[in-house]
């Protein structure tokens, strides 16, 4: 799988990348059936979509173009308390006009970014275990 950012990545660590991102989300994402994603379309955003589905979550996609009012409708109508997001796409929208900021304030955000960190320090300490 590749995107037009130049990441590429075979389909076993797609697959191994994206259980592992699903194992860091599932204790945040406990108690929410209906999961709100804003995220690009990127290997990382189809990881995170794939995180979420291999939960048995139901993933509400949100349309930045939609514009404010309409995404905070469809979080309402969905019952999405809780979002994954990216940081990087969140800035880059809001430097495109896009203001998140109303739309993410009264649900819960995690962010890619944060679960690729403590999943770098998973891959770390196991690696200096086996090695």
């Amino acid at each position: 799988m590749a995107d037009s950012t130049g990441v590429e990545v075979s389909g076993h660590k797609f697959i191994t990348a994206t259980l592992m991102i699903a194992s860091t989300l599932k204790p945040k994402l406990q108690g929410s059936q209906n999961i709100g994603l804003l995220l690009p379309t990127s290997v990382g955003g189809s990881m995170g979509n794939m995180a979420v589905l291999t939960l048995g979550k139901t993933i509400v996609n949100l349309n930045y173009s939609a514009g404010e009012e309409s995404l905070l409708h469809a979080l309402k109508i969905a019952n999405v308390t809780k979002v994954i997001a990216s940081k990087l796409f969140v800035t880059k929208l809001k430097a495109k006009g896009f203001d998140m900021t109303n739309v993410l304030e009264n649900v819960e955000v995690t962010y890619l970014e944060d679960v690729k960190e403590a999943l770098s320090k998973v891959k770390g300490l196991f690696m200096f275990i086996v090695g």
